[in-house]
């Protein structure tokens, strides 16, 4: 196959600043049942989510670069945060992608619920006090849409991050010390989503 026989995927149109949503949008085209739901989708009640149907339509064209403008005023509207600007000079700040992609997703699942099967990880929770030795863990079992990764100057690898975010420790109240104490949170992923 010679590169020219390839059919190129559309990009998106830097706007300034807005590499963080390129990236975000990108990654939501990639979910087949998002693009399905939004092709169904009649009702113009949530333009947002209107202007994210036409924007994947024009994407799905593959016609080249698409600028994502329609959308991008209506996210700013949706979320202010986006709307921010440097008050020296005027431009758009530039904004975090996991901020950018978390509320356009939150959105979609307003709008679509049954979408959020889709994101869902599945946790199993052991708390322990750290300040008694014989004080038994307790068990839960939490849900989630997302995995954290904490990194610092020691963080070398992604594995390393995912792996420290397993881990939290929080102060509250034991009963058998009549005081607030350390526990240790371990996280252990029982279930991961489709799309992670």
């Amino acid at each position: 196959i010679k590169m020219g026989d390839l059919e190129s995927p559309s990009g998106l149109t830097n706007l300034g600043n807005t590499c963080y949503l390129n990236s975000s949008l990108q990654t939501l085209f990639t979910i087949d049942e998002l693009k399905n739901d939004l092709k169904s989708l009649e009702n113009r009640d949530d333009q947002l989510i209107w202007n994210l149907k036409e924007l994947f339509v024009k994407l799905s064209s593959r016609g080249g670069a698409v600028t994502p403008l329609n959308f991008l005023t209506s996210l700013r509207r949706a979320v202010p945060q986006f709307a921010e600007q440097d008050q020296q000079h005027g431009f758009y700040k530039q904004q975090d992608a996991e901020e950018a992609y978390s509320q356009i997703l939150n959105r979609v699942i307003a709008k679509f619920p049954d979408m959020e099967k889709y994101f869902k990880i599945e946790f199993k929770t052991e708390t322990k006090c750290k300040e008694v030795e014989n004080e038994e863990p307790v068990w839960n079992f939490e849900e989630g849409g997302k995995l954290n990764c904490h990194i610092s100057g020691s963080t070398n690898f992604l594995q390393d991050g995912l792996k420290k975010s397993m881990k939290e420790t929080l102060e509250k109240n034991n009963e058998q010390l009549g005081r607030n104490a350390i526990y240790e949170i371990d996280k252990t992923i029982t279930k991961l989503p489709k799309y992670l």
